[in-house]
């Protein structure tokens, strides 16, 4: 793949990299970006054995893509995605789209201080901006979370039982549970502030309310305060991941979610904390725009690079 500087052993190449990382050591969503992954990128099969062998949230493979017909990219670079959970293809998901913007801006434009990137993945096709931040962490990245539909979710006892909470600690401030679909579903629980923490998921309670919603994520989350702070924790075991460290497509919905019902004021910023529990501290950063928008943002740091040799390939 011309262009790209990783060094090819027969293999594939790949980057590690820490999405919605904080300033501590060990932080953030982990991410495993193959590029150029040209070789595999079309093989459900070797993309699905990969993704279990790393474990971690999500893999994402990357080749480059032609802009579409009548598209006007002059300033943006164009690169398709493919993004796996150790148990399938996600149409979508928002912690590797901005660490694979980041990756490929490393890969074609390093030296560049922001660069605009378009990502075409199975479900959605996202503008991406990427911003060096020296003596900070690492880069910044932004994109704009694709419009969700909400609906009313199930009842708080259904939800409690699956979480191993009182339903009284559910629905606080008038928030209720609800159903967003966009280019993935997610189930969005608001929880008492001091009931998250000590929430015990049941994960057979929690995988069955999954599939009979159709939704791929449970993402229970504490009502915004005056300083516009969130505390949330997701749970995806239909996704093979039992608690995930930061989830930005439920955090965008989120963002929406809010906005729909003046809880996030235009031009404003919510923060969301997540992964405490999982000994992953995330930060992610969800702002309303003037024009309505609701961006995702967060630090990407990277971690280390390497080769996936080409045995475990065949």
């Amino acid at each position: 793949m011309e262009g790209l500087s990783s060094v090819r052993l027969g293999g594939v190449p790949f980057w590690w990299v820490d999405v919605f990382a904080t300033r501590e050591a060990v932080s953030g969503n982990r991410l495993m970006v193959f590029v150029p992954a040209a070789s595999v990128i079309d093989d459900d099969e070797r993309c699905l054995r990969v993704a279990a062998e790393v474990g971690f949230s999500e893999v994402a493979f990357l080749v480059p893509a032609a802009p579409a017909d009548g598209e006007a990219l002059s300033s943006a670079t164009t690169y398709r995605a493919r993004v796996f959970t150790p148990a399938g293809e996600l149409a979508y998901a928002g912690h590797p789209t901005l660490g694979s913007a980041v990756v490929w801006a490393l890969e074609t434009a390093p030296m560049v201080e922001r660069v605009h990137l378009v990502q075409r993945s199975a479900g959605a096709t996202l503008r991406v901006q990427v911003e060096r931040r020296p003596g900070e962490i690492g880069h910044m990245a932004w994109t704009a979370i694709p419009p969700a539909r909400f609906a009313a979710g199930p009842s708080p006892a259904e939800v409690a039982h699956a979480l191993g909470v009182r339903a009284a600690e559910l629905e606080p401030e008038g928030l209720s549970v609800q159903i967003a679909e966009g280019p993935t579903r997610q189930l969005l629980v608001p929880v008492a502030a001091g009931a998250l923490a000590g929430l015990s998921p049941v994960p057979q309670a929690v995988a069955s309310l999954c599939r009979t919603l159709g939704v791929g994520t449970l993402y229970a989350f504490t009502p915004p305060g005056g300083d516009l702070r969130v505390r949330a924790r997701a749970f995806a075991p239909t996704h093979g991941v039992a608690e995930d460290p930061a989830t930005g497509s439920a955090a965008g919905y989120l963002g929406q979610f809010l906005a729909g019902r003046d809880r996030l004021p235009a031009g404003r910023r919510l923060v969301v904390e997540q992964g405490q529990q999982v000994g992953r501290p995330s930060e992610l950063v969800v702002e309303r725009g003037d024009s309505g928008d609701i961006l995702l943002g967060g630090a990407v740091r990277t971690v280390a690079r390497g080769q996936m040799l080409p045995d475990f390939l065949q």
